[in-house]
This record gives C-alpha cells, structure tokens and sequence, in this order.
C-alpha cells in the first residue's frame, strides 16, 4: 500500500500512542516509511521508552505541586513509592505498592493511570500486596527534582517546591505511607485511653525537616535499628491530626479512623467536649 495515500491516518494514530512498527502493519507499509512521514509532517518522535510502553498516565502530575492531590500522592510516594531510571531506553519507572488495594485504586484515578494493579505475594511478610508500575520519564524526572530519588530510603530529601498552604497535604501522604497511630487501653483501667503516633523513615535529615515543619511539642528524632522514628503522644498527635486533616478530602482511610475513633470517647479532663475536629467522609473518597 501507498503510505503516502495514507499519511493523515498515520499521523491520528501516532498521536493516538500507536508505534511505528505497528503503524506500518495496519496499513501495510515499513517502520521507515512511517518515520519518514512524521518527520516531514515535524511530528515530535517518542523516545524508544515512551513508544513501547503499554499504559498511559497524567506525565505532567507532579511537574507542579499546585493542589490537595499532587501534595497528597507525592507524600505517599515519598513513603511507599519508588523510582528508576532506564538509561537504554530513555525512560523512567515509577512504582507505589501497598496492602491497601483501595488505596491504590485511587490512586490511578488521580494520576489517570490505564494500566493494571497487579497482585504479589511478599515473601517478607507472607501477604499479598498491591502494585502499580508506570513507565514515564517526565514523571521520573519531576519526583527526581522534589526530591524522590533512586534508591531514597537512606537519601530521601524533604521537598522545597510545596506551598506552606498544602503542606499538610504532602504530610498526610507521608504519614499514609510511613506513619502509624495507636489507641491504647489500660485493661486494669476501663476509663484510662490513649493515643500515640509516629512517623518513620531510613533519613534522618528528610525527618529533622519534617519535625520543624508540623504543629509538635516534640522535636527529637529516635534511632531504632536502620531507621529513624518521630514519636508524638497524645498531645501531639491530636495536634498532628487537626493538621494533616484540615480540609482533607483525600487519605488512608484505616488511619483516619483511628483518629475518629479516639476523638469519640477522649474528653479533657474539666470538658464535656473533644478537642479535635475532623472532617466528615465524603462518599466515594478513599
């Protein structure tokens, strides 16, 4: 076939994501004929990454850290994601896994992630897990630039380019990620309760950022074996909670409801009321 009877349907396809090679099949025509039409048509060619990859994505998400959601989710990244570069191909990998298969769902949605979440058995754990693989240089390259880099656990930096307005948001996806919170009970004591929480990671420098940065008595790091720990008490974490939730439309939501959970039975001592207010769920969101 004539490739040249057939450079418009050429030229929707290629923009539709479709390759070269397979271009060339569907209308019965070479790779290079098909390269030779993008080229004399000034049509932006895919890197060999790019062109190969099966799924799409939102490329340009964290270009910018501008909303709830690109603070939220690069916070969770920070935590739970990881990335990779493919210097043969010119791409980059991004991959968040978790337990938590709603959250991940979630997840895609915002990012507008085609693809798959595929299910792993950990070995370490001896449970499955939840993952997400995205192939994407642009993307590599921004969460690279706030500061999420190959290999982050012992090198992970805390971002500069969030704005104090939705700060809170990049700490919640942390603490989504890499944070805990328990409610303690006193079993000689029914009307004894408790909450403490805590926020973890293998950089010390990335949490003595972080402890300047959110409303805590608290402002000292712990050493456990390979990682570093911020433990709050109560206090703090009833602090910690009106701050990461404030106008909060997105979380983890097991974490969020232990918040709740405590805030419906603790009462100052002297008070009839709870002191921390936190946003009603809103259907749909996970």
């Amino acid at each position: 076939m004539n490739y040249k009877k057939n450079i418009q349907q050429i030229l929707d396809l290629y923009k539709q994501g479709r390759g070269q090679v397979e271009i060339g099949k569907l209308i019965g025509s070479s790779a290079r004929s098909i390269k030779k039409v993008l080229e004399q048509y000034k049509v932006i060619v895919r890197t060999p990454g790019l062109s190969s990859r099966k799924y799409s994505q939102f490329d340009n998400f964290f270009e910018n850290i501008d909303s709830e959601k690109k603070a939220y989710w690069l916070g969770v990244l920070f935590a739970d994601g990881s990335v990779s570069e493919n210097k043969k191909m010119s791409t980059g990998r991004v991959v968040f896994s978790s337990t938590d298969k709603d959250w991940l769902e979630q997840f895609k949605i915002d990012l507008g992630y085609t693809g798959p979440i595929r299910e792993e058995f950990h070995k370490k754990f001896k449970k499955s897990i939840w993952k997400v693989t995205m192939d994407s240089r642009k993307m590599f390259e921004n969460l690279v630039d706030k500061g999420c880099k190959p290999r982050k656990s012992l090198t992970l930096e805390f971002p500069t380019k969030i704005p104090g307005e939705i700060l809170h948001h990049f700490v919640r996806g942390f603490f989504d990620g890499d944070g805990s919170v328990s409610i303690l009970r006193n079993k000689n004591n029914q009307n004894w309760t408790s909450i403490c929480s805590s926020f973890c990671s293998g950089s010390k420098p990335f949490l003595d950022n972080l402890i300047q940065k959110i409303p805590t008595v608290t402002r000292t790091v712990h050493i456990r074996p390979r990682i570093y720990e911020i433990k709050l008490n109560k206090a703090d974490s009833l602090n910690i909670s009106e701050f990461m939730y404030n106008n909060a439309t997105i979380y983890l939501e097991r974490k969020y409801q232990k918040f709740v959970e405590f805030k419906k039975i603790y009462k100052p001592k002297g008070c009839s009321t709870t002191i921390i207010s936190l946003p009603e769920k809103e259907e749909g969101i996970v």
